[in-house]
């Protein structure tokens, strides 16, 4: 980087084969994607660019009128080189490298004095061109199964928990895993080893698509609580990092424009301090369960309590023996009609805590 180099955050420092998938939660600005790329380019095998929508890819390919957003363009400044995205196909857009070269051509020319025909060498600038990978968008790569991407090894998702205003896709966890498979294939059959599957994203919710589908909500609720950075599945080769942004790095990106006015604010936790500054912990606690008495619980996994002449109620994962309600249509409007009014005005009223963020967000879904 043309940055100075201990302020911001290489990727692939954390590389390792025994986990393919590795999930990168960090804050604005902090070199995730830089560092991504620029280790993608010197990829001696195709890569995958991946962003959630159409759109997005669209906007940040070239196209014969005008020049796209190129994630590229800050890397192509300060190595020189010229990277960009060009749409080749309905769906498909290509990662590509230009250059020129100059080359030696023969050129036959007429001598003016002689009239005879000589071979003459002349120098030309040739524009070279060279496939690195592919830019696709998760909401349709579904669209292109058929594709062979055999010859990719690396995939990086960027930006894959979406900001608070953004809409979501339909089933985006399953989409994610989904997409993997589209790419990856049976090429472990085969002895190769899996696509590496590196996603980047800002804190913007711990109660994101994937995470839910993976059930992995609660140990990165877990992480934040006791400040622990990495985490790492060695049965599901899977890591979680939390990036630590630099004390240096922080200072100084307090000092910009941006940040000075956005102090003190949500948005700066998540930017800076890599906090899900958005999800709101405040009635988030593990309570000891003396004096409570259970109201009944969701798939026998989510319990509700109810705190004996207080009104107070606590959502828990400790089991008890009440009435279960499943976690689907009926299910719920079985819970609406027997306890929905009465718990919901215990929400209204703010006496009612949750064990973990998880439980909480289940319980408003169905509250709310």
């Amino acid at each position: 980087m043309e940055k100075t180099e201990n302020l911001y955050i290489n990727i692939y420092d954390y590389e390792d084969s025994k986990f393919p998938f590795q999930v990168f939660i960090g804050g604005r600005g902090t070199g995730k994607t830089y560092s991504a790329l620029n280790g993608a380019e010197d990829n001696k095998n195709q890569f995958i660019y991946m962003r959630r929508t159409l759109d997005e890819v669209e906007m940040m390919s070239d196209n014969k009128v005008n020049k796209g957003i190129n994630p590229f363009k800050v890397l192509n400044k300060n190595k020189g080189n010229d990277f960009n995205i060009f749409k080749t196909d309905k769906k498909v857009f290509t990662i590509f490298e230009n250059w020129q070269e100059e080359k030696e051509i023969e050129k036959k020319v007429k001598n003016k004095e002689t009239k005879e025909i000589e071979t003459i060498k002349e120098t030309i600038v040739v524009d070279m061109k060279k496939a690195h990978g592919y830019a696709l968008p998760l909401s349709t790569i579904a669209s292109v199964r058929s594709m062979d991407f055999s010859d990719v090894d690396l995939i990086i998702f960027d930006e894959f928990i979406p900001e608070l205003h953004v809409k979501k896709i339909s089933h985006e966890g399953d989409a994610i895993l989904n997409a993997y498979e589209t790419i990856n294939r049976n090429r472990e059959l085969e002895g190769l080893p899996p696509c590496r599957f590196y996603l980047l994203a800002n804190s913007n919710d711990i109660y994101n698509d994937l995470f839910i589908t993976l059930g992995i909500v609660d140990d990165v609720e877990k992480m934040l609580k006791k400040g622990i950075t990495d985490k790492y599945y060695y049965d599901r080769g899977l890591a979680i990092h939390l990036l630590s942004d630099t004390s240096e790095f922080i200072k100084k990106k307090k000092e910009t424009a941006l940040y000075k006015l956005a102090k003190d604010t949500s948005f700066s936790d998540m930017a800076l301090s890599n906090k899900f500054a958005y999800n709101d912990f405040s009635d988030i606690t593990y309570k000891r369960l003396t004096g409570y008495r259970p109201i009944c619980s969701f798939d026998n996994e989510i319990f509700l309590y109810e705190k004996k002449g207080s009104g107070e109620v606590h959502c828990s994962y400790a089991k008890a023996n009440c009435i279960d309600f499943r976690l689907n249509e009926q299910g719920i409007r079985n819970f609406n009609q027997n306890f929905g009014t009465r718990v919901y005005q215990i929400f209204v009223n703010g006496n009612i805590t949750f064990e973990s963020y998880a439980i909480k967000q289940t319980i408003l879904d169905i509250l709310i």
